[in-house]
């Protein structure tokens, strides 16, 4: 690009000095390029974070949601402070929420019995022991505090031994 560049009239330019200057210019020309880029870019994030803000949920507003969410469990106002979110569409406080988690399996037990009748009632019997065990360990009482993940119900719709037979 700069290779048949003339040498300024009264300055005498050797092959090695001319290589320098041409190297130096071709230095210039990337960080200028560079500089350009880095300044676009910069412009466009200036001109996008003074952008108008027209929606409730827009992450700029996040610091405010978060103070408005303090102020609201500091002074009591977290119903109405719950609402407001609903009805903005934006992110409210973190609540503690219930839902129901249905789960169906099948357990395979033993029992040592004379008869495939008593092997099905003794199987029934253990696996109610096993509920009963996992509700003493695992849920909590009506009094207890509720934290995030607690257990607090176990309804079991039916236990049926099915098809007992002699395992051999």
């Amino acid at each position: 690009m700069y290779d048949n560049l003339p040498a300024p009239v009264g300055l005498t330019v050797d092959r090695r000095s001319r290589e320098q200057l041409v190297a130096e210019l071709e230095l210039c020309a990337t960080r200028q390029a560079r500089y350009r880029e880095s300044l676009e870019s910069v412009m466009q994030e200036r001109n996008a974070a003074r952008a108008e803000i027209s929606d409730p949920a827009d992450e700029r507003l996040a610091p405010i949601w978060e103070l408005a969410a303090r102020a609201a469990d500091e002074n009591g106002f977290c119903p109405e402070y719950d609402k407001l979110c609903d009805s903005l569409g934006v992110p409210g406080r973190p609540r503690l929420r219930r839902g129901i988690v249905r789960v169906e399996f099948n357990l395979y037990a033993y029992a040592m019995a004379t008869a495939d009748d008593d092997a099905a009632e003794a199987m029934e019997e253990r696996v109610r022991g096993l509920i009963q065990s996992f509700r003493d360990e695992h849920i909590a009482t009506p009094y207890e505090s509720r934290e995030d993940g607690d257990l607090t119900h176990l309804d079991v719709d039916r236990i049926d031994a099915e098809d007992v037979s002699v395992y051999e």
